[in-house]
């Protein structure tokens, strides 16, 4: 099974296991282009997802904070309750930068899967229509033949 295969069949198991999405067909998975946009939104958003989790776990911990400059300037002796708190304040600073690197980073990934979403909802939509023309019949202004209008 093929990459793409396999990110189908885990999109879909999650779709099945949506409740807005597990009573409507899913003829939309026929078409190939609007099928690669979502699954391409969905797989950027979920590794993005988790590469920012990691990021932000590896980087909040205050012993990594704590020993980062020990590591990397050698030994790293401040003396007097001054050095002390400008440690504080630097490790306090760290931790708001990554804080809100993460946030903005989280932001624009709940934009990328309300694009998904949006996709998603639209295709759903254009199927109903297109299953609602199927059960109307053929059109009488087109002479009885039937040509669905997607989109």
């Amino acid at each position: 099974m093929s990459d793409v295969e396999s990110e189908l069949d885990e999109l879909l198991r999650e779709l099945d296991s949506s409740p807005r999405w597990a009573s409507s067909p899913r003829r939309w998975v026929d078409d190939p282009a609007l099928l690669q946009v979502v699954l391409d939104a969905a797989r950027r958003a979920r590794k993005a997802r988790e590469q920012l989790d990691a990021l932000v776990e590896t980087c909040t911990e205050p012993s990594d904070l704590v020993t980062w400059p020990a590591m990397t300037m050698g030994e790293w002796r401040l003396e007097g309750e001054a050095a002390e708190q400008r440690d504080a304040d630097r490790r306090q600073s760290d931790e708001r930068i990554v804080r809100q690197g993460a946030a903005r980073r989280r932001a624009a990934l709940d934009l990328i899967v309300q694009f998904a979403d949006d996709q998603r909802a639209q295709l759903a939509a254009q199927e109903e229509r297109a299953l609602g023309e199927v059960a109307a019949g053929p059109p009488k202004e087109r002479g009885g033949g039937w040509w669905p209008r997607l989109g």
